[in-house]
């Protein structure tokens, strides 16, 4: 369109609104197909408007005959669907009680209809497959979970689909070259319809008529490794081809992205037919099972991590879960080595999704609402639920009930995960350190420990915990469990005081007060700007902040501009001035400052009080760090000096 001379920005409205349709999964619906139909139609009137003298570029005219094409292949859908017969009731499945009768329309698709409509081979098998992905469309491309799908609104008949199937292979068989390119996508739909003799005919043609790219060869041979295992599902030596191919082929960065879809399907289908039976088995059989089970569980559970980690699946707490499995079963094997890296890998995810749960900027409206950062400001201070006054759940005009911020319960969930992660790597660091016979390693690993929990008592707590357990005098046991208890203690009076910031009121102050808390994480902190009185006659025009890590000379300066958000300009917000300073280090403590400056770029009474120190990092579920610590304590025995003290 762009050679023929029309506006520029058309042609990627044009393409955007298709692609937004092709993508939309069951909107398989009349409204759907015309509007679909409406944007071939206003490209083909806007090469009916432009003359195409002669010679027309061949590019142009490969365009407008694949626009034409599009437009038939619509055009033949909506007909299918004004022809369609009467609906299809289907009754409840058993056990849903009360749930309506599911109906589906049956449309009708035969080989006649097809050959009719289209002239040549390409188009018509283009036409099967994009009819068969419209008129029977489940959640999955493979369709290997189909227990967890709603039924499509369509139905094609077993002949019909029996009739176009055969048809289709027919021409591949006659003509390989015809498929265009289309190979993936037949053998995809052979498939999905478990068409098992063309598929496999159609695999060993490929192999020997057929040069594929490295995404297509390594996608086509995980479907074949696939379609053995679905024929013989016991097949151990089966089972774990597909693992493997599952493993490499989320090794290529191109393939997760092209493939993301069915490199997922095929994940989730693995964990729900073997690995999570395989566990269920072993819980039951735990004191019984054999080495060779817990070995091909290992294998399978460490095929699926690897694989979720590199296609950044965004199910985390699946994705947690797994990696404690996988984690468990490496400590019966001894192999702490690599239950150490997959426990860091697995907090390191953990971390970031915490992150983004109270990043503001990805939650601006947020800053609209009194009650949505009260909410974000307790998700980011502390790992308990959320109870708002009676006055906060009154939504706010024009807002509905329950959509100011829905992450509450998964960020309490990710807090929990992440302790017994927490508790977990601590366990493992200091059992492969116990492994060394010199005497020094342990003392070696519990400093770089230490240093690693730096300022969150959390970490800290659960690593005196740790430590306590490998002490033999009960001296040092005690020490230790104070030192934890002490650790919790001390959070648990820093969450009061945080709490407590927030209903500070704003004195008259010349200079800018203190900022307070509105939202923390491991490498970032937001900070309110609280309004202050400036000298008569003097406007504000900008606000900046400042921060640095808190020591010696903790007062922040007009030079503590280092980390980004530090020195840059800040608007003042009639409703709430908010800053972000990123680019923080994990578990450090920081002080922050503002200072306000007029238009001519001078500070105004110079810069603002310090704030009080703020610890970067996801707070922990205080409640389990307690209950660890008091389970510990019963084991050693020492329960009743904590007794005294209460």
């Amino acid at each position: 369109m762009k050679a023929l001379g029309f506006e520029a920005n058309v042609l990627p409205f044009l393409k955007f609104a298709i692609l937004v349709l092709d993508n939309i999964i069951q909107l398989c619906t009349v409204k759907y197909c015309l509007w679909r139909t409406q944007i071939y139609v206003a490209i083909a009137e806007c090469y009916d408007e432009e003359e195409l003298d002669p010679p027309v570029a061949e590019g142009t005219l490969r365009v407008v005959a694949q626009a034409d094409d599009s437009l038939q292949r619509t055009r033949f859908l909506v007909q299918k669907f004004m022809k369609a017969a009467a609906a299809v009731t289907h009754p409840p499945a058993a056990g849903t009680a009360g749930t309506p009768p599911q109906s589906q329309l049956l449309i009708s698709l035969s080989r006649d209809d097809v050959q009719t409509a289209f002239p040549n081979s390409v188009s018509r098998i283009r036409t099967i497959l994009v009819s068969l992905k419209t008129l029977w469309k489940p959640q999955w491309t493979l369709n290997l979970l189909h227990d967890f799908e709603d039924k499509a609104p369509f139905l094609v008949s077993a002949t019909d689909i029996d009739g176009i199937i055969t048809y289709m292979s027919s021409i591949v068989a006659a003509d390989p070259t015809s498929v265009d390119g289309l190979h993936n996508c037949v053998l995809k739909l052979l498939f999905r319809l478990r068409k098992w003799t063309p598929f496999v005919a159609m695999y060993k043609s490929r192999l020997e008529t057929t040069q594929d790219s490295i995404i297509d060869a390594i996608e086509v041979e995980l479907l074949y490794a696939l379609y053995e295992l679905i024929e013989d599902p016991a097949d151990r030596m089966r089972l774990f081809k597909v693992a493997s191919g599952l493993r490499l082929a989320c090794e290529s960065r191109e393939m997760c992205a092209l493939r993301y879809d069915v490199l997922v399907e095929v994940m989730l289908y693995l964990w729900h037919v073997y690995a999570s039976p395989m566990l269920e088995s072993m819980n039951k059989a735990l004191f019984g099972q054999e080495k060779s089970d817990a070995g091909d569980a290992i294998r399978l559970l460490l095929a699926l991590q690897v694989s979720s980690h590199a296609l950044n699946f965004d199910d985390i707490v699946w994705r947690a879960n797994l990696a404690l499995h996988l984690v468990n079963l490496l400590n019966q094997q001894h192999r702490l080595r690599l239950a150490i890296q997959i426990l860091r890998v697995t907090q390191d995810v953990l971390s970031t999704v915490r992150d983004a749960i109270v990043n503001i900027d990805l939650h601006a409206v947020l800053a609209d609402s009194t009650n949505g950062l009260q909410q974000l400001h307790h998700v980011a201070t502390k790992a308990v639920p959320f109870i708002a006054n009676s006055k906060d759940v009154l939504p706010s005009p024009g807002s509905l009930r329950g959509t100011t911020f829905q992450q509450t319960s998964l960020n309490l969930t990710l807090a929990a995960i992440q302790t017994e992660v927490g508790f977990l790597l601590y366990d493992m660091e200091l059992q492969c350190a116990a492994s060394v016979p010199d005497g020094t390693t342990m003392t070696a690993v519990a400093k770089r420990l230490a240093v690693e929990c730096n300022q969150n008592g959390y970490m800290r707590g659960l690593l005196s915990v740790q430590l306590a357990q490998r002490k033999s005098k009960r001296g040092e046991q005690e020490s230790l469990l104070r030192e934890a208890l002490q650790c919790f203690d001390t959070i648990q009076q820093q969450e009061i005081d945080v709490q407590g910031e927030t209903d500070v009121l704003s004195p008259n102050s010349l200079r800018p007060l203190a900022p307070l808390l509105v939202s923390r994480a491991s490498t970032f902190v937001t900070i309110e700007i609280l309004p202050h009185n400036p000298p008569r006659g003097v406007q504000v025009a900008y606000y900046c902040a400042y921060a640095k890590g808190t020591g010696a000379g903790t007062d922040v300066s007009l030079n503590n501009m280092e980390y980004p958000g530090t020195g840059s300009l800040i608007q003042p917000n009639p409703r709430r001035t908010l800053a972000t300073i990123s680019g923080l280090l994990p578990n450090e403590s920081y002080v922050f400052a503002v200072a306000a400056y007029d238009k001519n770029d001078q500070v105004i009474e110079g810069i603002g009080a310090t704030s009080c120190p703020i610890i970067t990092l996801n707070p922990l579920v205080l409640s389990m760090c307690y209950g660890i610590l008091a389970t510990v304590a019963v084991q050693m025995k020492h329960t009743y000096k904590h007794t005294i003290e209460k």
